[in-house]
């Protein structure tokens, strides 16, 4: 069953490596060559190697770089390498003495969180985001957006390796 369904899984996939950390193209390489991709679904991005970057750093390199490549994209898979986490930045938001409002104005967020909302456009970055299909009121789509990453190369590529195993069989 799993067989006949990867086509349709894997059209639309866009493979993100980041070419400042080792051994993450390598790895996207891998991950193409193991399920028969063509190496125009690979992007290249370029980022200091780092769990955390700043706002304008995933803008600029991340987010601009991607967005660019949206076209017939519906799924990305970012390799280990690509940046977790954009920390806070206060000067995107108002300062406030009241904890609650404080904690309003918070900017950090998760690279893929981030990445998943690309088709939509822009939005506040400030505090929490409402979710925009509560209710049926959004229309556009979300990327799905995954993650190959590990302690390790190794280990990564052991998940690449025992993914299309249980598929098989």
């Amino acid at each position: 069953m799993v067989s006949l369904l990867l086509p349709a899984i894997l059209s639309g996939l866009l493979v993100v490596y980041n070419d400042q950390a080792s051994d993450s193209r390598s790895l996207a390489e891998y991950y193409i060559a193991k399920r028969g991709l063509s190496t125009n679904q690979l992007c290249r991005i370029s980022v200091r190697d780092a769990e955390t970057i700043t706002r304008r750093e995933f803008d600029e390199q991340i987010r601009a770089p991607l967005r660019d490549r949206l076209d017939g994209v519906t799924k990305l898979v970012l390799m280990r390498g690509v940046p977790l986490r954009i920390e806070h930045d206060p000067t995107l938001g108002a300062v406030s003495s009241n904890v609650m409002e404080a904690v309003r104005q918070r900017t950090e967020a998760a690279v893929d969180s981030e990445l998943a909302m690309l088709p939509m456009g822009d939005w506040s970055l400030a505090g929490p985001l409402r979710n925009p299909w509560f209710q049926g009121g959004a229309s556009g789509y979300v990327l799905q957006v995954g993650r190959l990453d590990g302690p390790d190369p190794v280990t990564v590529r052991r998940m690449i390796d025992d993914a299309l195993f249980a598929e098989k069989y």
